[in-house]
């Protein structure tokens, strides 16, 4: 499994996009928060109003993580467009074997570019909320907690995106498919009032709750948005397994 594993990072650290993607995640997870910071300088209260500085540092989580999710696609979805898939099985024909290893991999980036990215995003935008004295405490057990939840939740909608694109084996259709659930489809139910409740249950709304800073008392609470997170994955991940196992390279 080790030598998948290896196998498995060779293949984005050699390949030019998921390498872009990551530094463009970063960028603008860190960028929007900054502007958000800059933004709030005009006048103080609106940190309040955004839900307290800890949402001002995560205002670019969201950008950052549409990045990702497209890099998690392409690095499903290459396997298929250039025919590696075939290859890749010829090399490794126990299927799960091959499967668990590229979900573990995209799932480890997803866990250090999140964290990576919070970590830079406070280096930068809590001294600019000092200057206003509304910088984020680092004694605020609750604000660290959404900080370091930043990584997690980059590895398990990561997983989710990359076992869907085993699925759907189609790397333009998979990202549109991502992008639009999260983007628009998700928060479109959240604010339709007859399906408000149960849109809180759809995989980015629940994993989206992990941070805990949305001010939205209908969300989920942090760890019930884990855990319905890890629902969508398992079933998700089982999904594509046995596709993978039944389909043709």
């Amino acid at each position: 499994m080790s030598g998948l594993l290896r196998a498995e990072a060779i293949k984005l650290r050699t390949t030019l996009s998921p390498r872009v993607c990551v530094l463009l995640s970063v960028l603008l997870g860190v960028g929007f928060a900054v502007l958000v910071a800059v933004v709030t300088r005009t006048d103080p209260g609106l940190v309040d109003q955004a839900g307290g500085p800890v949402q001002v540092i995560l205002g670019g989580v969201s950008a950052a993580q549409t990045t990702m999710l497209i890099l998690a696609v392409l690095a499903v979805g290459a396997e298929y467009r250039f025919e590696l898939i075939r290859s890749s099985l010829a090399i490794c024909p126990r299927r799960l074997r091959f499967l668990a290893a590229k979900l573990v991999v995209l799932g480890g980036l997803g866990l250090v570019a999140g964290l990576v990215t919070a970590g830079l995003a406070v280096a930068v935008v809590n001294p600019i909320l000092a200057l206003d004295d509304q910088a984020m405490g680092l004694t605020d057990t609750a604000a660290v907690r959404a900080l370091l939840a930043v990584g997690p939740l980059f590895a398990l909608t990561m997983v989710m995106a990359a076992a869907a694109a085993f699925i759907i084996r189609q790397p333009t259709a998979g990202i549109a498919i991502v992008i639009v659930l999260q983007v628009l489809v998700e928060p479109i139910l959240s604010a339709i009032p007859i399906v408000r409740e149960g849109a809180r249950f759809l995989p980015f709304s629940a994993t989206g709750a992990m941070l805990g800073t949305g001010g939205d008392t209908r969300a989920l609470a942090p760890w019930a948005g884990l855990a319905v997170g890890l629902a969508w994955t398992a079933a998700l991940v089982a999904v594509a397994g046995v596709l993978l196992e039944r389909r043709d390279a």
